[in-house]
């Protein structure tokens, strides 16, 4: 069934562009050359698709679902590894915060939650769409349906202007300048429905226009009515087409409206033809009914359509009323027409300039008024407060912002060209921009860029029609000079490059580029085993789960800190089959379990690049990342047998990588507070050393800070002897703080040391190191310390039992900035601490402490005082081999 949808929305769609361009070739006047030039310009510029197939966002929901809907032939199925898991601990395997829905990745929701079924949340119309191409081919031809529709709609708009003006290259003109477009050059390669609604839209209207320039009743008799009724096919497919629209996008139902309007007033002149409008309308509207109740009612608008039923005898007498005034319309025109001399019957008055001048003058008024009054309008728009949340008018100024001012400058110009332009089809002009109207001002509020795809399903393509009415109105073709036809087609490619500027990068850059191939090794290693996995990261399991068919739970290490309880459900997966190979993907640190042992499988690096959002402004910035995924495979630990030794470990920053499998929470940005002694450049203190530690002393650590980017090492030696440095390192720690290791001369015995800073600095802690502990003595600086602020850092909250593993270098020492909070005195404390919870205030009063071990029988530990940031050192065993953790 799902096969059976989607393929009759693909017969619509290419039975209504195939049928455009039979009719309208003619007026295009292209050559077989040009329209190969045509497509293959648009398949350069389009068909480069965004490789965004992650979960948790709109484009990534679209293409997972439909390959999957693909895969298994319907929109509603048991999710097999959800249901192994007991109802009352499935939602630690969700994805998003407690009111955002029961779902795993954001791509299907989880319907009923007892039996772990799996169904639609969005639309699924165009996820039918990619189930198609992808059962029919492969997944990553998910990623092209859109740019196959952007290229329909550049179709369909060439066909709908040759049709409206009377240049013979406003076709390829209309078509160039909306591949030319910036927000078709880059929402045209995304996962964007809008573009689809667009194409059905304009397609449906496209076809009324050329039914209606037909004008049957100056040649049929009466008595044909039936006869030509049953002859306009096109009338059928444009409101097929209209009504398929709302299936893609639910704000095609402003301008589906309009339409039906339009095509009502058509009727009551008198054209019977168009009675078949309301048939194929009709049917698309119960589509849509079904659509929301039994499938997915994402946008709560069933009450709407329950209502209306409500009314049914209404509508059916007011559809009978309307053929019947149409009947008599009909007739009176044709008698009328038999009294008329043939040119006069054939004439069609064009609507006056005064009026077309006037319309135009005043939603110009409009326009401008709403893009500098648009916050003050919306409170005044009753229609709005009659219906809340679906009323909001177009931003027309990050509209500006996207295509610039000077288009959009062109744009207006054009829109008044249209209205009051050339007299033939001027009032066709004038119905279309009516119908199109709604959906171009009330495309609504726009918070960042992704939200600019609203634009792309009315209010682009309106641009392209008015940007083509003004080039070809004012360039016109020269009598005598075939060659100056070319002359408009020159200028709309100039004002197309003139939209371009500074918006380049919009037509280069190709989000997360490779992404799916990249992904497919990992995979395969999976599937050649047939394994599960259980993936730390929802967003990048629902790729591997969606694309690649293989059973898979997430974590949702954003929001959930403590697997816990995820850990036990998988386990109870493994034992119910303990031959099922089990895999665990990560793209942070190597895991680490008290139930499960991880071997590495597999790791590999993909360098992503992806515009970064800018709220109400162009993009300009462009993020790259490198995002390191490993695969390991998973086994239940055996008490009896020895612990497996945790190799290869990584080094990541902690503001990188989430913990969740070792109680970690998840980022903070937090400004430290700590004491230490500032220095000048050239000033030297002297720091003593407890004479209790002389006897062990191997070696001495500073911790430094430094705003500088070129810093000096400082030089340490025995108090009043030369300046000569003792055998030391120093090394950048990052954010820029510093390490300087020094080993004092053990023959002169110093009871105190000189430091001299080269530089700025500022000393937060001095630790004085022997074989098995490192002893902090910042205390005895000879210069009175003080507290500073620094930079913001970024760190994680760490519950207790929280750990991590690190590569093992020793001789060497572990440092860490850490914080404690004081619970009772929180004025003090970080951001978290202030809204620490009782269970917090009782894991705080536990005099935390850190760690060291290789897991075996070395280990250091050191106290951590709460309400205070504070350095830490740890010295690593000699004894450990660097090959450990």
């Amino acid at each position: 069934m799902i096969f059976v949808i989607g393929a009759l929305f693909w017969m619509l769609a290419l039975v209504a562009v195939g049928r455009l361009l039979a009719l309208s070739r003619a007026k295009m006047r292209l050559s077989t050359w040009a329209w190969g030039l045509m497509v293959l310009t648009a398949l350069v510029l389009l068909f480069r698709p965004h490789e965004d197939i992650f979960g948790g966002e709109d484009p990534g929901s679209y293409l997972n679902s439909g390959v999957t809907y693909g895969r298994q032939g319907q929109a509603f199925f048991v999710d097999p590894l959800l249901a192994q898991v007991s109802p009352e601990t499935r939602n630690v395997f969700y994805y998003g915060h407690a009111g955002y829905g029961a779902t795993k990745d954001a791509c299907l929701w989880v319907v009923n939650e007892d039996a772990a079924v799996l169904g639609p949340h969005f639309q699924p119309a165009y996820p039918l769409l990619i189930s198609v191409a992808t059962r029919l081919g492969k997944p990553s031809w998910s990623l092209y349906v859109v740019p196959l529709f952007a290229l329909f709609t550049a179709f369909a708009l060439a066909a709908l202007v040759a049709n409206l003006l009377t240049h013979r290259l406003a076709g390829l003109i209309a078509f160039s300048l909306y591949l030319l477009n910036p927000m078709i050059l880059w929402h045209g390669r995304c996962a964007r429905p809008e573009i689809i609604a667009g194409f059905f839209a304009f397609a449906g209207l496209a076809l009324l226009l050329l039914a209606w320039q037909e004008r049957p009743w100056l040649r049929w008799p009466a008595c044909n009515a039936m006869r030509s009724i049953a002859g306009r096919p096109d009338i059928l497919l444009g409101a097929l087409c209209i009504g398929s629209a709302p299936l893609f996008h639910i704000t095609a139902w402003y301008l589906v409206i309009p339409a039906a309007l339009a095509v009502g007033l058509v009727i009551l002149s008198g054209r019977t033809d168009f009675l078949l409008y309301p048939l194929g309308a009709l049917a698309m509207w119960f589509v849509f009914y079904g659509e929301t109740r039994y499938v997915t009612d994402y946008y709560k608008v069933r009450e709407f359509f329950e209502g209306a039923l409500n009314y049914w005898p209404f509508w059916a007498l007011g559809l009978a009323g309307l053929a019947a005034i149409s009947l008599g319309v009909r007739r009176a025109r044709q008698r009328r027409n038999a009294l008329l001399p043939s040119p006069e019957r054939a004439a069609a008055k064009p609507v006056a300039g005064w009026l077309a001048t006037g319309l135009a003058l005043v939603s110009l008024l409009f326009f401008v008024n709403v893009y500098f009054n648009r916050a003050n309008i919306g409170s005044f728009l009753i229609i709005a407060r009659a219906i809340p949340n679906f009323i909001f008018l177009t931003d027309w100024q990050t509209f500006a912002n996207m295509v610039s001012r000077p288009i959009v400058l062109l744009i207006l110009a054009g829109w008044v060209v249209w209205l009051t332009g050339q007299p033939a089809w001027r009032g066709e002009r004038i119905a279309l921009a009516l119908t199109v109207l709604p959906a171009v001002v009330l495309a609504g509020t726009m918070r960042d860029f992704m939200m600019t795809r609203y634009f792309v399903l009315a209010a682009v393509p309106m641009g392209v029609l008015c940007l083509t009415a003004l080039v070809t109105t004012r360039l016109k073709e020269w009598p005598g000079r075939p060659w100056t036809v070319w002359l408009a087609p020159g200028l709309a490619v100039v004002i197309g490059l003139v939209g371009l500027t500074n918006r380049g990068h919009l037509v280069t850059l190709v989000e997360h580029r490779g992404f799916l191939q990249f992904l497919a090794p990992f995979a395969q290693a999976i599937q050649n085993e047939q394994g599960i996995l259980l993936g730390e990261y929802s967003r990048i399991t629902a790729s591997l789960e969606h694309m690649f068919g293989i059973r898979a739970l997430g974590l949702d290490n954003e929001r959930k800190d403590d697997y816990h309880a995820a850990e036990r459900a998988w386990e109870a997966i493994m034992r119910g089959a303990p031959q099922q190979p089990a895999f665990f993907l990560t793209p942070f640190q190597t895991p680490r379990s008290d139930l499960f042992n991880f071997s590495l499988v597999h790791r590999d690096v993909f360098k992503d690049r992806k515009l970064q959002q800018a709220y109400n402004n162009l993009p300009t910035r462009i993020g790259e990342m490198e995002l390191t995924l490993s695969l390991y495979r998973m086994t239940l630990k055996d008490p009896e047998l020895p612990e497996q030794p945790a190799t290869n470990a990584v080094a990541l920053p902690l503001g990188n990588g989430n913990m969740g499998l070792r109680r970690a929470a998840n980022v903070r940005l937090e400004k430290p507070e700590l004491e230490g002694v500032a220095l000048s450049r050239g000033e030297q203190v002297s720091l003593s050393i407890p004479a209790a530690l002389k006897a062990n002393l191997l070696e001495l650590l500073f911790v430094l800070h430094c705003s500088e980017s070129n810093v000096p090492a400082p030089i340490v030696n025995n108090m009043g002897a030369p300046r000569e440095r003792y055998n030391f390192h120093f090394q950048s720690l990052g954010d820029q703080w510093w390490l300087y290791t020094c080993k004092p001369d053990q023959a002169a015995a110093p009871e105190t040391v000189a430091f001299a800073a080269n530089s700025p600095l500022f000393i937060a802690a001095a630790f004085a190191c022997g074989n098995t502990e490192a002893i902090e003595i910042s205390s005895g600086f000879s210069k009175a310390r003080v507290k500073l602020s620094f930079p913001p850092l970024k760190g994680r909250w760490a519950r207790a039992q929280a750990s991590l593993l690190m590569p093992a270098t020793a001789p060497g020492y572990f440092l860490m900035l850490g914080y404690v909070p004081d619970i009772q005195a929180s004025p003090a404390c970080p951001s978290s601490a202030r809204e620490a919870t009782p269970r917090q205030v009782q894991e705080t009063n536990r005099a935390p402490f850190i760690t060291v071990d290789n897991e075996g029988d070395w280990t250091a530990s050191a106290k951590l005082r709460g309400g205070r940031w504070q350095w830490l050192a740890l010295p690593l065993s000699v004894g450990i081999n660097r090959a450990e953790s």
